[in-house]
This record gives C-alpha cells, structure tokens and sequence, in this order.
C-alpha cells in the first residue's frame, strides 16, 4: 500500500512539474538554423568555394598530369623490356619508382592542404553565421536557436534572415 502511495506522489509530482514547464514553453520563442544551407547558399561559402577552386585547382591539373605522364613512362618500359639490359631494366625501374613516390607525396601534400583550407573555410563561415545567429536572437527575442532538427515548422526557421544579413556583411 505504502508503495502505491509512493508511485501515486511521484506521478502526481511528474505531471505537475509537466504542466509548469508547459506552461513556462508557452512564452518561449524558439529559431532553428540549417547550417548545411548556410554553408552553400551564403555569399561567404561561394567566395571561399571560388578562391578554394582558383588556389587548388592549378595544383590539381599538375598533379593530373604527372600522373598521366608517370603511367605513360611505364607502359614506355613495359614496352622496351624486352630490348633492355639488365642494368638499364633496373635503372629505369628505379626512376619510375623514385618518381612514383614523388607523385605520392604530392597527392599526399595537395590532399593535406584541401582539408584543412576547408575546414579552417567552414570554421570561418560558421563563427560569420553564429554572430549573425546571436544578432538576430537578440533583435528576435529568442530564447533559444538549434540547428539539426528532425522536424521545423518553417516559421521557426530562421536561415534565411541569417543568409540575408550574412549577404550584407564585409
């Protein structure tokens, strides 16, 4: 009996606790960002994507040929094998080897340098976008902004006004 009592206090205290907060929810505004639309429509992420395609892309094209060149080079070999020495074999063999590891390590290099020019990029955008985000919540008078929602009822959506003042910026 005193254990049925026990529960009957704890779910009573649970739906009171319930109501207050439901009740407290209801002046509470709420703004949810799409960080991934933010990261491709704002006008900073085309800046950036534009300056990361003039700065990689030469380095690629050249990274691109050599590995055309290097696979031409060794069907060169596998074609002139049966008329080399030994000692030539070899010598070539190495050559293609050495230039193999070289254009390993430039890939290596190239790849490196991408990922972190984009993530310092992505960084850049979204500090832009979280000051942007503190503004209009301010000016908004919300309580709280999440981003990576299931489910967002558009009104509560408030990436476009964060797109928009992001577009006025610099």
């Amino acid at each position: 009996m005193k254990k049925l009592l026990r529960t009957c206090i704890s779910i009573t205290a649970l739906a009171l606790t319930l109501a207050t907060s439901l009740a407290s929810a209801a002046d509470t505004t709420v703004g949810v960002i799409n960080v991934r639309r933010i990261l491709s429509e704002s006008r900073a992420a085309k800046e950036a994507m534009a300056k990361f395609q003039v700065d990689f892309g030469a380095r690629g094209q050249e990274v691109i040929a050599q590995t055309s060149a290097l696979k031409k080079k060794a069907e060169d070999l596998d074609k002139a094998l049966p008329t080399l020495s030994a000692t030539q074999r070899l010598e070539r063999e190495r050559d293609l080897t050495a230039l193999n590891r070289e254009l390993d390590r430039k890939k290596q290099q190239l790849a490196d340098e991408r990922e972190a020019r984009q993530r310092d990029d992505i960084q850049n955008i979204i500090q832009i976008a979280r000051g942007v985000v503190t503004q209009i919540s301010a000016d908004g008078k919300l309580h709280a902004v999440f981003q990576e929602v299931v489910y967002v009822n558009p009104k509560n959506d408030i990436t476009d006004k964060v797109l928009q003042v992001m577009d006025t910026l610099k």
